[in-house]
């Protein structure tokens, strides 16, 4: 038997089963069986590429409700022989297809395991298809489900015949898992860390197609978390659950709910729910969108054209559609250009705006729209809807239909396609790919286009992410400007006939709400004709379907650290200071990976606001609230929710804060923070230990940081690791006078310390900035005259020769301020330089002043003896 994990688990527990009886052993080679057959259907089927009719969702629609292992065997004979055969990937037509059938004569692998099968049917007395000169392999799966359903589903053979039974079954399932090449091929379950890098672990002996992904950082989530299988490249085997250890395999097990379906492990025998809602779409052909093209080209203004008509109530953004027109209408630059945002922030209806008003002046000669949007979102919710186009084949289609040209095979179509994007016989042309995000492979895809698409022509791309490609000109499409909120809320009130009804108040509360999300600023207006409510909780938090429209396929596209990121931030309705989000997620317990990188991430997808504060150049981050409850439901399931809960915690300590804190800068935060901490550690809640990781960074960022985490530690008496952060930062760029204090408060600490040499240098660091006083410069004077000679202060004579000419030559520039004693300090310091004139000289200076000053006296009795 190979290396495939979840057999090896299985045959693991066949061994315990035969142990205990014949009858157990049987019952357990059925729920082999059962197993072999979902993981084949569920892999083969997962290799059946996503079309326009949604074949594949069909498929595994049905296979969520099925209740009986036939509905899996009539799955397979689609996969292979029905119409979603026509979509499966060219390596599995070439080898597992075949395999199955091939007709294949007696010796053959495939011939060996339907016979066994046939006579494991035979001793129950069961009908079933005698196996002939030659077979077809996927007739197994129906004769098993034959033999499922005869014994252990429908009937209750005798223990004697289950003996006899086990020895043909068990060589007729191990000749599949044994030879069947799917088996052979390699799988891996992929976790993707916060660090971007991915965890692999290996179902089978060799995984070197997925060896890359272990030290390869990606920025969005390439590979979601999953089971994987390479079939020429990697391809994510649906409906299969497993975890990063791979300690357990879960199957659909029927049971279809209103909120779930059941998953079965058939190693363990654990059940468990799986949440239902990506199946709930009919699985019947859906209309078509309203923003979908139009079925042929006609003539509009200068243009020929498919664009869908300008929505109806458009109001104008003309930043955005000044910035796109002019863009699209460049003839040599920026052959491709991108909308991208959250859903329903109005990136379809602008693109048609600006391209109807292109028609007019006749900057191309046709403009070519292709819809992969699969959701409308309307007034009473969004509504699934059918995408025109999910790859290149399905664009070539509809283009070789718009230009009603000959029949062509889907090659010939393709390779016209890629000859018109590159110079088309059309004239210039633009060619318009609406809800880019849903297409089968948005990177691949994006890569071709890229590839052919030659100026005049060009691409206009919306698109709710832009992680996975990379535009030559990339526009944001965020919420619209309170004058466009305004004018939204004036044009659709009126339609609502409810203008007269609103206040000002009320339509500045709107736009405060909606964050001037057009879609969710009208389905606030529609609850307000209802019921005259704005509380977007009721409105919106408990319809599950519009927050998924609006942010589940761009949270999904994510990478790890930016959901880990988004979900901390959403977990508290505070705008918080980067800096701080920072310090938090970065610290030793916690995985590490780049926070800035993933704020980036979420700024470019529309799921978060930033401001950057005018005093100090800070970073502050929002999570619109739309957003942010959508977060919030995504906590409740999150694996992470614990983590990400305690994480919540420490950033309360920074104090809630609301968009007017941003003109204070991030210092009032931080401060708040220490004094936090300080309070914790005082109470005995906490231990300075925990919080240092924390506060450290954030001094590294802030630098002022260093001089609060000196201020801990002196109130709980650690001098030592107050002088290291006081030496920290005075390692930091800051003016004069914030130095010359953090010296002088060195300077104390050494003398706490007893470090005599430390405290000079700091007090003629001290001094060499700003204007020294003659007194501050006299008393270090007085210091080194009567610490320098000591033995205890081991320096070489040139260095203290160096730091006694720098005080020398500081005292010299205010020689006139002196006094007589700080003459006679002065003398004493050039005394020790070995320049006894000199001294002598400003001795005798200070007799002048005083003439009785014993200390200018003692230095000449000390020099004339």
């Amino acid at each position: 038997m190979p290396a495939f994990i979840p057999f090896k688990k299985m045959s693991d527990r066949l061994e315990t089963a035969k142990q205990d009886s014949d009858s157990s052993y049987f019952d357990c080679l059925l729920l082999f069986g059962e197993m072999l057959i979902k993981t084949v259907v569920c892999a083969l089927g997962s290799a059946v590429d996503e079309d326009r009719n949604r074949n594949r969702y069909r498929m595994f629609h049905a296979l969520v409700r099925a209740d009986g292992i036939g509905s899996w065997a009539a799955a397979l004979d689609d996969i292979i022989a029905g119409v979603a055969s026509d979509h499966l990937q060219k390596e599995v037509r070439n080898r597992e297809k075949r395999e199955l059938t091939e007709k294949c004569g007696s010796g053959s692998w495939q011939h060996e395991s339907v016979s066994d099968l046939q006579k494991t049917l035979n001793i129950f007395n069961l009908s079933g298809n005698q196996t002939g000169a030659k077979v077809q392999l996927k007739t197994w799966f129906s004769l098993f489900s034959t033999l499922r359903n005869g014994t252990r589903g429908h009937g209750a053979p005798l223990n004697d015949l289950k003996s006899a039974a086990c020895v043909p079954l068990r060589a007729s399932i191990d000749s599949i898992v044994t030879n069947f090449s799917l088996f052979q091929r390699e799988w891996a379950f992929l976790h993707q860390n916060l660090s971007g890098k991915y965890r692999v672990t290996g179902l089978t002996d060799s995984v070197t197609q997925f060896d890359e992904l272990k030290s390869k950082r990606f920025g969005g989530s390439e590979y979601p978390d999953g089971l994987y299988v390479f079939f020429g490249d990697r391809t994510r085997v649906m409906l299969i659950e497993s975890d990063p250890d791979c300690s357990d395999f879960y199957y659909p097990n029927g049971n279809f709910r209103s909120h779930d379906f059941e998953l079965l492990s058939y190693i363990s025998g654990s059940r468990k729910s799986r949440e239902n809602g990506e199946f709930l779409i009919p699985a019947e052909e859906l209309p078509e969108s309203e923003t979908a093209g139009l079925g042929k080209l006609e003539a509009i203004n200068e243009s020929l054209s498919n664009i869908p008509p300008i929505a109806t109530n458009y109001v104008s953004r003309t930043s955005l559609e000044e910035e796109l027109s002019a863009k699209l209408a460049e003839r040599d630059r920026y052959p491709i250009v991108t909308l991208k945002g959250v859903g329903g922030i109005g990136k379809t209806s602008l693109a048609v705006k600006v391209l109807h008003d292109l028609t007019t002046i006749g900057r191309f000669d046709m403009i070519l729209w292709f819809s992969s949007r699969d959701i409308d979102l309307k007034f009473e919710g969004p509504k699934p809807v059918r995408s025109n186009v999910l790859n290149q084949g399905d664009v070539a289609e509809e283009l070789w239909s718009l230009l009603e040209l000959n029949k062509a095979n889907i090659g010939e179509k393709t390779k016209y396609l890629s000859e018109q994007l590159s110079e088309s016989e059309y004239g210039p042309t633009l060619f318009v790919f609406d809800n880019f995000e849903t297409v089968r492979n948005p990177s691949e895809f994006f890569a071709w286009l890229d590839t052919y698409i030659r100026c005049p022509n060009k691409i206009l791309i919306t698109s709710r992410i832009s992680t996975s490609f990379k535009a030559d000109y990339p526009i944001e499409v965020s919420g619209m400007a309170v004058s466009e909120c305004k004018e939204l809320i004036r044009t659709t009130a009126a339609s609502f006939g409810i203008e007269a009804r609103l206040s000002e108040d009320e339509i500045t509360k709107i736009i405060d709400v909606s964050n001037g999300h057009p879609y969710i600023l009208r389905i606030l207006l529609g609850a307000y004709e209802k019921q005259r409510s704005f509380d977007i909780r009721n409105i919106v938090a408990n319809k599950d379907e519009i927050l998924n429209a609006l942010f589940r396929r761009t949270y999904d596209f994510l990478s790890p650290s930016a959901k880990r990121v988004f979900l901390t931030l959403s977990s508290w309705n505070s705008i918080v200071p980067q800096i701080a989000l920072a310090a938090i997620l970065l610290r030793p317990e916690n995985d590490w990976f780049e926070v800035d990188e993933a704020v980036e991430e979420l700024r470019k997808s529309s799921l978060i606001d930033v401001s950057i504060s005018e005093v100090d150049d800070e970073v502050f981050i929002s999570v619109p609230l739309a957003a942010s409850i959508f977060g919030r439901k995504e906590l409740q399931v999150s694996p992470e929710r614990l983590l990400i809960e305690n994480d919540r915690k420490l950033l309360e300590e920074f104090g809630a804060a609301q968009h007017s804190s941003v003109a204070k800068g991030v210092s009032p935060r931080i401060e708040r923070k220490f004094r936090s901490v300080a309070t914790q550690i005082s109470e005995g809640k906490a231990k300075l230990e925990f919080h240092l990781p924390s506060l450290e960074y954030l001094a590294g960022k802030f630098p002022k940081g260093w001089l609060y985490i000196a201020d801990l530690h002196k109130e709980f008496l650690d001098p030592k690791k107050e002088q290291d952060a006081l030496r920290e930062y005075l390692k930091t760029e800051q003016d004069i006078y914030s130095k010359k204090d953090a010296w002088w408060r060195l300077a104390r600490v050494y003398e706490h310390l007893g470090n005599t040499l430390g405290r000079i240098d700091a007090l003629v660091e001290c001094a060499r900035l700003g204007e020294p006083s003659i007194a501050e410069l006299s008393d270090l004077a007085n210091l080194i005259n009567r610490n320098l000679s000591k033995e205890s202060i081991e320096l070489e004579v040139d260095v203290k020769r160096g730091i006694v000419n720098d005080v020398i030559s500081m005292i010299e520039t205010v020689i006139d301020q002196a006094n007589a004693t700080d003459l006679s300090r002065l003398a004493w310091l050039y005394l020790a330089s070995q320049n006894e004139e000199k001294a002598l000289h400003t001795a005798r200076l200070g007799l002048a002043k005083e003439s009785q000053n014993e200390f200018c006296q003692n230095l000449i009795s000390k020099i004339t003896k």
